[in-house]
């Protein structure tokens, strides 16, 4: 039951990603507790303790905080609990779902006043347990049990509110028939860049005859259609460019990799707290998605991502080069903020690449137009407020 009285303080987010690790939806989840944070809001952050922390990336850090980049502490407890994330599909699923609930009651006896979550398994739970929830949806439902969870919970009473990371995520869902269940307040909120990541103007190097001078870079995941092939290309094609990959595992592309140009920089995994200092590198940023862009479970997410990495690169104050998919540009609008190119035509993006080169003050207008929009808009903080704003109206 609801109750318009009580006001919104403190925020349980449980997430069954392992902490620390490379992923990028813990980062996205630090970083959203680091907002609520910074908008008086006081988060405790219910985990996954990752089974392999002596081996995991985390190592050269005093802890979890550094390792993210996170600048002021908040509430953490990590769990730890066997997922069997390696095990046959009815099993894993089993322990999810356990998982789901043992966090959940976890959760409860911390007393918060509500729960914020971002999976089908925790938010099903919680209705279950009768929590005041807030769901933040990052995928369509796959399966029919999947739409089957998601209709319970929406529909439940104790839902305060749904966000949902773009609005072509927003527009499936209405297709699926799934808002007309809900009863909940449901809001649109990308995902953000943390203040922290905000870099002071700059401009593109100047490069006339001295094109070497020009470094590309594309910093982010080395999965299927996020476009190295196409960053390898544009290196072929333009010999007189350093172009940086920063990225985790090559995931099937080592015979590619083997055969890269001697232009091509590849750093590998850089822990998140490390990356803003790789953007002090680059001069020119690539954000090549393609439409079979997927995610680590192998789903095509082209047609409704939020990527993090895009609001870090609009934060760098480096000018930014995308594709031109629908879903980006909800938020990037080419000549303001970016140049949008078709994301298989190696011709436009050599051309917009050569274009930044020779004018800089082209890329520091754009680069200056994408910082502010993080600034009034993609961050962290202002997604915090919007989404709890939401939530106050779904409480009452």
């Amino acid at each position: 039951m609801k109750n318009g009285n009580r006001k919104l303080r403190r925020i349980c987010y449980v997430h069954m990603g392992d902490f620390p690790s490379g992923q990028v939806h813990t980062i996205q989840v630090m970083r959203m507790c680091e907002g609520f944070q910074q908008e008086g809001f006081t988060p405790i952050l219910i985990g996954h303790q990752n089974p392999k922390f002596e081996e995991s990336h985390v190592r050269g850090c005093l802890d979890l905080f550094e390792y993210y980049g996170i600048e002021r502490p908040f509430a953490i407890r990590l769990l730890r609990f066997p997922l069997f994330r390696k095990s046959p599909k009815a099993l894993r699923i089993m322990s999810l779902f356990v998982f789901a609930f043992y966090a959940l009651i976890k959760a409860k006896r911390l007393n918060p006043d509500l729960v914020y979550v971002r999976d089908h398994y925790t938010a099903f739970a919680g209705t279950l347990l009768k929590t005041p929830l807030i769901v933040e949806e990052h995928a369509p439902p796959l399966r029919k049990s999947h739409i089957w969870l998601r209709q319970l919970y929406l529909r439940s009473s104790h839902l305060l509110a749904t966000v949902f990371i773009s609005n072509a995520l927003k527009d499936m869902y209405e297709d699926m028939g799934l808002l007309s269940v809900c009863q909940s307040p449901t809001i649109v909120a990308h995902d953000a860049a943390a203040y922290s990541q905000i870099y002071p103007a700059r401009s593109v190097k100047q490069s006339s005859d001295k094109a070497a001078r020009i470094c590309v870079g594309y910093v982010g995941s080395l999965l299927p259609g996020r476009g190295v092939e196409l960053i390898l290309e544009l290196a072929r094609a333009l010999p007189d460019f350093t172009f940086r990959v920063i990225g985790g595992k090559i995931d099937g592309l080592d015979t590619t990799f083997a055969t890269r140009p001697a232009n091509v920089i590849w750093r590998g995994f850089v822990p998140p707290k490390d990356v803003p200092q790789e953007f002090e590198e680059i001069d020119i940023l690539l954000m090549p998605y393609q439409n079979n862009t997927s995610t680590h479970g192998g789903v095509i997410s082209a047609r409704w991502m939020s990527p993090l990495k895009m609001f870090e690169y609009m934060a760098s104050n480096v000018p930014l080069i995308a594709s031109d998919l629908p879903v980006l540009r909800e938020v990037l609008v080419s000549e303001r903020n970016c140049i949008l190119a078709p994301p298989e035509d190696v011709n436009s993006w050599t051309n917009a690449i050569l274009r930044l080169a020779q004018d800089p003050d082209l890329g520091f207008r754009l680069a200056q137009n994408a910082r502010e929009d993080v600034v009034q808009t993609y961050n962290w903080a202002s997604r915090a407020k919007a989404i709890m704003k939401m939530a106050s109206i779904g409480l009452s």
